[in-house]
């Protein structure tokens, strides 16, 4: 995530095979709370969530703003699949392993064959089991 001075963050996402820089500014859909605005989707834990008063981290806030933006709404980034999000976000090559499955799996030729094929392109490899 960079931070340019104009209040807009870029956000890198690898999408179609190539990385897209995707811009939103620094304003946040929000939703009062007693005397305190708070972002409407992601935003930093509340004390009674275990987070602190002085948490103030928005990266993430700006990362999902970023996603939706990609996507055309917020509404179409509702559920989804945590492997497709990894290779959004790291351009790599992600595979599903059921816990069950994942030592046999493993062991096969054609995993080998496609985690050396992402390592030689300097693309990291994420097993999400």
């Amino acid at each position: 995530i960079t931070h340019p001075p104009a209040g807009l963050v870029g956000v890198k996402f690898f999408k179609e095979g190539r990385w897209v820089t995707v811009i939103v500014d620094h304003f946040l859909p929000c939703v009062k709370q007693g005397n305190q605005w708070r972002p409407i989707f992601c935003h930093p834990p509340t004390e009674a969530e275990g987070g602190s008063a002085t948490e103030k981290e928005l990266w993430c806030c700006y990362m999902e703003k970023a996603w939706a933006k990609l996507f055309g709404s917020y509404e179409a980034i509702a559920g989804g699949v945590c492997s497709d999000a990894l290779n959004y976000l790291t351009g790599g090559l992600t595979f599903n392993v059921p816990d069950k499955q994942s030592e046999v799996c493993c062991r096969t030729a054609q995993f080998f064959l496609d985690a050396s094929r992402a390592l030689a392109h300097a693309r990291v490899l994420a097993l999400v089991a």
